[in-house]
């Protein structure tokens, strides 16, 4: 098997993300008629009021997108007036939020997998995206989520822990949930198997970086708070319990929950058992993850499972192989760096 990062890409890959692109526009034109032109007026006045530091919890401190666009919007502004502004500055972000996104997790899947499996990946991804996307105005920064923790999983099997740290600080501005990172890179270093087995790894060198990370993700996570004030949520987790168990929202709760991953999560839990070393590790973090959106999030309301993409997507992929990926270097919690080709028929090759 090749190393991960002896990988190149190639005239194939490149036709690969053409591909990935032109189901992005789609997923943008959707988007756009249906979430954007409908609900115009209320995103513009969201957007705002992050900007002007007004806005309730969690959204006053999501900065990353909103000052992205505020950026366009104030360079737009004397040529189309504010509201066209708004509009093709957030057509922009978005737009390239998706392709970004899309491209992360086609490089992320091309860690194991053939290029072919990765196309897959992504393109089954982007297909799913839409049923993500319903029951919401404004949450630009879903679409950069998943792409984030994507590429900062990539980075983490290539071992650019410099770029790794720089990626959380930019997951954090983005979400609040930029915690995933460090918690990913924490989990591929102290494996949870060999903790509950009451084995300790031994320390390397990386675990300075490890708290790089951490230390990137409090600084910002607190420093926002500070900067931008208090502010009250947006809804009391009463307010939320409730909504959720009122029985007049349990068919549409029902049916975005299994359309959000469709068969594959399924297929993620048989692909445990013969995903490589790394995936299986960083598959813990799906557990808090799944704890805060149930505790403070609208279960219909499935956006926020988009995040969990670059773990899912690749562990169902990983189902397809006809035989388990077992890292000689797995007991000691060693970084994996590892791949796993799915060749033509199932076939376990590498590329």
């Amino acid at each position: 098997m090749k190393a991960a990062h002896r990988q190149h890409l190639t005239r194939s890959d490149i036709i690969a993300c053409g591909l990935i692109l032109s189901a992005g526009v789609v997923i943008l034109y959707n988007y756009y008629l249906g979430v954007h032109v409908p609900n115009f007026d209320s995103r513009l006045e969201l957007h705002r009021s992050i900007i002007d530091g007004t806005a309730f919890s969690p959204f006053r401190y999501r900065v990353l997108v909103p000052f992205s666009a505020e950026l366009l919007i104030q360079l737009l502004r004397s040529i189309t007036g504010e509201r066209e502004a708004f509009r093709f500055a957030y057509l922009f972000i978005e737009g390239g939020a998706i392709a970004f996104s899309l491209l992360m997790l086609y490089l992320l899947i091309r860690q194991w997998f053939t290029r072919e499996a990765a196309l897959a990946g992504a393109l089954l991804t982007a297909a799913l995206i839409p049923a993500a996307l319903r029951d919401h105005a404004y949450q630009p920064w879903s679409f950069l989520e998943f792409g984030l923790l994507a590429l900062a999983l990539a980075l983490l099997v290539r071992k650019r822990y410099a770029l790794f740290v720089l990626v959380t600080a930019l997951m954090t501005l983005n979400r609040e949930t930029g915690l995933l990172a460090p918690l990913a890179f924490t989990v591929t270093m102290f494996p949870p198997g060999l903790i509950l087995r009451r084995r300790v790894p031994r320390l390397r060198p990386a675990v300075w970086w490890l708290s790089g990370a951490w230390l990137a993700w409090l600084v910002i996570f607190t420093g926002l708070r500070l900067i931008r004030g208090a502010a009250p949520l947006i809804d009391s987790i009463e307010t939320i319990l409730a909504a959720n168990l009122d029985p007049a929202n349990t068919s549409r709760l029902l049916i975005n929950n299994l359309l959000v991953f469709g068969l594959a999560w399924i297929f993620a839990l048989a692909g445990l058992r013969r995903a490589p070393g790394f995936l299986r590790r960083v598959a813990w973090i799906a557990l808090p993850y799944a704890g805060l959106v149930l505790v403070f999030n609208r279960w219909w309301e499935v956006r926020l499972w988009m995040t969990l993409y670059p773990l899912v997507i690749p562990l169902a992929l990983s189902a397809l192989s006809e035989t388990s990926v077992h890292d000689v270097d797995e007991r000691q919690g060693a970084d994996v760096d590892s791949s796993v080709g799915l060749g033509a028929g199932g076939a376990n090759t590498s590329t």
